[in-house]
């Protein structure tokens, strides 16, 4: 090989390695960047629908937890006020007087029902935000323990209506109210809300309900 010859391969190396480094290695580094890029794009994008469904289930989270408070509340409000109710006729027969024994009776007439009826709506609820034994509970408090202090109370009107003596039937059903039938319903709450997780179970805690 002559020196011509050898000088003009040399050339044509020469011309090759700059058409290599001049063009293809920038496109082989740009498309590892592309490549970098469009994966980091995929990772964003999946973070970000991450976050959006993390979102969105906290929102429900959140929601679930308000449906669950006002639930709460109203139930215990409603509770209170048919025990109330239930409270103010045996006060008024012992304490008052006939007149307004009467119209506490009469006031009870009225609103029990409704009372009671709400009460059985407000159960039915709990069994789209509670656990099914928190529903369970709810019931057997309702059919147990608040209907059967309604027919109690029914049971000394009608015979105090009859002219029998009631005097110690009423005191036994006012202290029984006012002291067992308010710790139930406190310890229903105290349940309920146990079950729902809008409090700590205490460990030492003796309050719970025994299913019946």
């Amino acid at each position: 090989m002559n020196i011509s010859q050898q000088l003009g391969e040399n050339i044509i190396t020469l011309l090759l390695t700059a058409i290599i480094t001049g063009f293809l290695i920038p496109y082989i580094f740009k498309r590892i960047d592309d490549r970098k890029e469009m994966q980091q794009k995929e990772t964003d994008e999946r973070k970000r629908q991450e976050q959006q469904e993390t979102e969105a289930k906290l929102a429900r989270q959140n929601k679930i937890i308000d449906a669950q408070v006002t639930f709460l509340e109203s139930l215990a409000e409603l509770l209170w006020e048919h025990q109330l109710l239930a409270i103010m006729v045996s006060y008024y027969y012992i304490v008052v007087g006939n007149n307004e024994y009467q119209q506490a009776v009469d006031k009870y007439h009225a609103m029990a029902g409704q009372l009671l009826g709400r009460i059985r709506g407000e159960i039915s609820k709990s069994l789209r935000l509670s656990p099914q034994t928190t529903y369970e509970l709810l019931t057997n408090f309702y059919y147990k323990d608040l209907l059967m202090l309604d027919r109690r109370l029914e049971d000394l009107i009608r015979t105090t209506k009859e002219g029998k003596d009631t005097k110690d039937g009423w005191a036994k059903f006012n202290i029984s109210t006012v002291r067992e039938f308010a710790k139930r319903i406190d310890e229903l709450i105290n349940e309920v809300a146990l079950s729902l997780q809008l409090k700590e179970r205490n460990v030492d805690s003796k309050t719970a309900i025994p299913h019946k």
